[in-house]
């Protein structure tokens, strides 16, 4: 006899390296300053300044905590279920998040650059992760449908534990985006 039973997983995340979402998929709107993700809900924490110190305080007093303790200026949370052992695994949402700055109106060109540079950056650095949970879609399916029905959940849940691992691995290969160009510092390298 077979129970039905719901097999849940949620990962506050920065990646998933089973795949890369090319670059046109960042669709920055806003004069580059608001960037959309394909497949994803933007949200939003409102930062004001107008240097890149300012800038980063802002960040840095706004940013989101992760699960872990860790702060970062982007994230992506995402969750799947599955309704019973052999349903589809179903992502219920998938939620990015990034810092967006409206600069002041005498705000200096270069500052505005470089800040469309790093949104941008970050931008895609989250829309990899985006692109790691569809990815990852039929590698859980397959969790699910190998092996007998009493064991499902383990499956499924070893296979969300080894996404987890491929995201550390990722954040860790990139330090959180910083080789990828998402990284704010107070000084421009300019």
């Amino acid at each position: 006899m077979a129970a039905a039973f719901m097999v849940v997983g949620l990962l506050a995340c920065n990646a998933l390296p089973l795949g890369r979402v090319s670059e046109q998929a960042v669709v920055v709107t806003g004069d580059g300053l608001e960037p959309q993700i394909p497949g994803a809900t933007m949200l939003y924490y409102d930062i004001e300044g107008s240097t890149r110190q300012e800038l980063r305080w802002a960040m840095d007093d706004a940013r989101t905590t992760k699960n872990s303790g860790n702060r970062f200026d982007g994230t992506t949370s995402w969750y799947i279920s599955v309704e019973g052992p052999t349903a589809d695994p179903k992502i219920d949402y998938i939620n990015v998040t990034l810092p967006r700055w409206k600069p002041p109106d005498d705000s200096d060109d270069r500052l505005i650059e470089d800040w469309q540079q790093y949104i941008t950056s970050l931008a895609q650095h989250e829309a990899n992760h985006v692109s790691f949970v569809y990815d990852a879609l039929p590698d859980i399916e397959q969790a699910l449908r190998n092996g007998p029905l009493a064991s499902a959940q383990f499956r499924f849940n070893a296979a969300l534990e080894e996404l987890r691992q491929r995201d550390r691995d990722y954040d860790s290969a990139t330090r959180h985006g910083e080789k990828e160009g998402a990284v704010w510092d107070p000084v421009s390298n300019r």
